[in-house]
């Protein structure tokens, strides 16, 4: 009798333990499937993370796909939201470009292809992917600055006279007096902070 009851205790202890085992391993399981993401990384625009200042008409995108525990991920389609604004684009407001889904596997050299776009301003965008294993949340936001796209936007002017000297002589040398700009003044030793504002330049 003594015996029977061990034997009972040790099969009952033996199956708690193989309970809690597997739902320990269970539970390992469904933690590391709800953690395994698949994600957008750097985010690329000719190449350059937020560039400022291009001149290309129609730049082009790139990113990387970043997988936690899955493999062999394969990239089926994109989509790539341009924006005027960060806010615009956290609303999914894509107005300078949406691109819809695509379906491709290419992931680099992504050419632009919405409205035009305007000297001297800043865009925002983000993409998101579709893949082999399931569809990506959207990318963190990336942007780049437009420089001066034509000779008409350039407003500066040259430092210096647009004019001979008395003493040069326009028929006789196409070579002018060297041009200098002096100037004395006498300054207190201070610091001195310059902050370019690239966005504004013009």
């Amino acid at each position: 009798m003594i015996f029977k009851i061990i034997y009972r205790t040790i099969l009952t202890s033996s199956s708690s333990l193989l309970w809690r085992l597997g739902g320990a391993l269970f539970f390992l399981f469904f933690c590391t499937s709800l953690f395994a993401t698949i994600s957008v990384t750097a985010l690329k625009t000719e190449g350059m993370t937020n560039p400022l200042g291009i001149d290309v008409e129609k730049p082009r995108f790139g990113w990387k796909l970043e997988a936690t525990t899955e493999q062999n991920v394969l990239q089926k389609a994109y989509q790539i939201l341009v924006s005027t604004s960060a806010e615009n684009l956290a609303n999914d407001n894509g107005d300078i470009w949406n691109s819809g889904k695509v379906s491709t596997e290419s992931s680099i050299w992504i050419p632009f292809m919405g409205k035009a776009l305007e000297s001297n301003s800043a865009y925002f965008w983000k993409v998101k992917v579709w893949t082999n294993k399931g569809e990506t949340e959207w990318s963190n936001v990336a942007n780049w600055s437009m420089g001066l796209l034509s000779e008409n936007d350039w407003k500066a002017q040259w430092i210096g006279l647009d004019k001979a000297m008395p003493w040069d002589n326009e028929n006789f040398n196409s070579r002018l007096s060297a041009r200098y700009m002096r100037k004395e003044f006498s300054t207190r030793p201070q610091f001195i902070f310059q902050v370019w504002d690239f966005m504004n330049y013009s």
